[in-house]
């Protein structure tokens, strides 16, 4: 212990992610979605809206041209002075330097008209590229734009009569949430009776620990205490009625053409006859739209999400045991 000490003094934060660890391994993998309050999204009663995809393709830029060259100054004629007259040969000397001066600037002001011509030519390229890369990047957006429009204008009625945009709404949806394992979910849409059916595969009992492990404040020590089998049941239901309302809410906020959703959950064991696994089905509610907007979602826990399910129409058993086996809601009935 006194070695943990002070590895904790040294290295605190590793310590604590150590410790954080093992209190997962030792609370399992539903441990964090037991106590999550339960994720059932508000329903609109208004149809959600496309919203358009951004023309993804930048804008041309303005060329920012490049800065003409300096012209070359015109070299003047020396002042000629009296004291430059005294003086033999200043005069002719003074005249030759002006005149290999005028050479000079002639050759630059040539050097510059050429240089300024390409400078000009080339920023006229620019411009005209620009012209016509924006002309058609500015045709491209706005059959981008009415295209959108027209996806935006169709979007309601698709969404109440296309199975295909249901499906993909749907998955969508699905594939955001969390579960604690692998979780496979299978959905068939009844456009007729405008019911969708979906059926989820929930973990078992066996995967709700029966050690809670708490982490000491201010110390690197975990203080694990032996759940009852009552408590893991309860926990275990809590987070079955959750998942449930959740997929619910999840379905009937996703697709507002469907009145009801039936949720089933189940497990799979081993048929003892056959060796084959089995769907064992464990819950299965029946909700319609109307009544679970009326539902108010308070402070979630086993027995308040219980109420709410039982607001609708819900088959299950519990017994002392735990979750007994039970005959869905079928659509073939």
């Amino acid at each position: 212990m006194a070695e943990i000490e002070k590895l904790n003094q040294e290295l605190p934060q590793l310590i604590r992610c150590w410790v954080e660890e093992l209190a997962l391994n030792i609370n399992g993998p539903l441990s964090d979605y037991i106590s999550v309050p339960i994720e059932a999204p508000l329903i609109k009663d208004d149809l959600p809206a496309y919203v358009p995809v951004e023309f993804s393709e930048e804008q041309p830029q303005r060329p920012e041209l490049a800065s003409l060259p300096p012209e070359p100054p015109y070299p003047q004629p020396p002042a000629i002075r009296l004291w430059h007259k005294l003086i033999p040969g200043r005069q002719q000397q003074m005249a030759r330097e002006h005149q290999a001066a005028l050479h000079e600037w002639q050759t630059a002001k040539l050097r510059w008209k050429a240089e300024t011509h390409q400078v000009k030519a080339t920023a006229d390229r620019a411009r005209q590229r620009y012209k016509a890369y924006s002309s058609v990047w500015k045709a491209r957006k706005l059959a981008h734009d009415a295209e959108q429009q027209v996806y935006a204008e169709q979007f309601a009625t698709l969404l109440l009569n296309d199975e295909s945009l249901m499906t993909e709404i749907l998955i969508a949806e699905l594939n955001q949430l969390d579960w604690p394992r692998k979780t496979s979910l299978n959905f068939q849409l009844d456009l007729n009776q405008h019911i969708l059916w979906l059926d989820v595969e929930l973990p078992t009992l066996e995967l709700v620990s029966d050690q809670v492990a708490e982490i000491v404040n201010g110390h690197p020590a975990l203080k694990v205490r032996t759940k009852s089998e009552q408590q893991r049941l309860d926990e275990y239901a809590e987070y079955v009625y959750a998942t449930v309302l959740r997929l619910v809410g999840v379905a009937l906020g996703s697709l507002p053409v469907m009145e009801t959703v039936v949720i089933s959950g189940y497990t799979q064991r081993q048929d003892t006859d056959t060796g084959f696994e089995v769907d064992e089905f464990l819950i299965s509610v029946k909700a319609d739209r109307q009544t679970y907007l009326q539902l108010t979602f308070d402070e979630a826990n086993s027995d308040s999400l219980k109420l709410l399910l039982d607001k609708l129409n819900l088959k299950v058993s519990i017994q002392q045991e735990g979750f007994q086996s039970i005959q869905p809601f079928d659509p073939n009935d």
